[in-house]
């Protein structure tokens, strides 16, 4: 049975992800939270559980401190140092976003994402996954921020219009993307996760509004002219225009449709 190391176990995704894995694999779990000597932990937790598969998806989407930088970009290269020092046969899957794709638009998120993917790409045995926005059933992950926007009134509910036109797919359905990923025998350096629908933000806004009373708010407009760094999600970007896929498909590059 395949051993798994998963970082990022308690994000909305990690959570999912960690929960259908141990039913068919070993996992463990590796904290990014180090306070003591680093390459000394590191060493020790793969050691001790020899992994087939090291999962990261630990990333601070705004960072203010140093411990955030440094798991959002020099913690993933440390624990790949490790790997290759002691010869370790261990796959390394990187969780990054399709929005490093974007063309026209770049945020401290994006270019974090960037760096990250650009410090670990020349390894062996690495692949990085890329994702578009991930939404369940429920009020979490990013549907968890946008809920306090929406509600925050208790009389009336405020909806960012129009948003951006989002690619999206579902928590479950790249829960099973990233098993078949694993049990794949097609090794590829770069996965592109494209989900089959687009969805307006302000479509998502309406389906979570707890008012009848719902006032429009232009943050296309808005956050153009005034906050241009602010998340992607709220300034109108068309992802189908921003992002041309079948320009960088490659024999390293596979792009999947979900």
């Amino acid at each position: 049975m395949k051993k798994i190391l998963i970082c990022g176990y308690k994000g909305f995704i990690g959570r999912y992800l960690y929960n259908e894995l141990k039913k068919k694999f070993i996992v463990h779990k590796f904290s990014s939270n180090i306070k003591n000597d680093k390459n000394k932990y590191i060493e020790q937790i793969i050691k001790n559980n020899k992994p087939d598969y090291f999962l990261y998806l630990s990333f601070v989407k705004k960072p203010k401190e140093n411990k955030d930088i440094f798991i959002n970009m020099k913690l993933p290269k440390m624990i790949l140092n490790v790997l290759e020092k002691n010869n370790y046969n261990c796959k390394f899957i990187y969780f990054s976003s399709i929005s490093v794709l974007f063309k026209n638009y770049e945020n401290i998120y994006i270019s974090q994402k960037k760096i990250s993917e650009h410090n670990i790409a020349t390894y062996r045995n690495v692949s990085i996954i890329r994702m578009p926005l991930i939404l369940s059933n429920h009020i979490e992950g990013d549907l968890k921020k946008l809920n306090k926007f929406v509600n925050f009134f208790s009389f009336v509910s405020l909806i960012p219009f129009r948003g951006s036109n989002l690619n999206y797919i579902n928590i479950d359905t790249l829960v099973r993307t990233i098993l078949k990923i694993i049990n794949s025998e097609q090794k590829y350096k770069y996965y592109n996760l494209i989900g089959k629908k687009n969805i307006y933000l302000y479509e998502i806004a309406k389906s979570i509004s707890k008012n009848k009373l719902c006032v429009f708010i232009p943050t296309d407009f808005i956050f153009k002219i005034l906050l241009s760094k602010i998340s992607p999600a709220l300034i109108g970007i068309n992802y189908k225009k921003e992002i041309f896929l079948k320009e960088i498909e490659t024999r390293n590059t596979k792009n999947i449709y979900v």
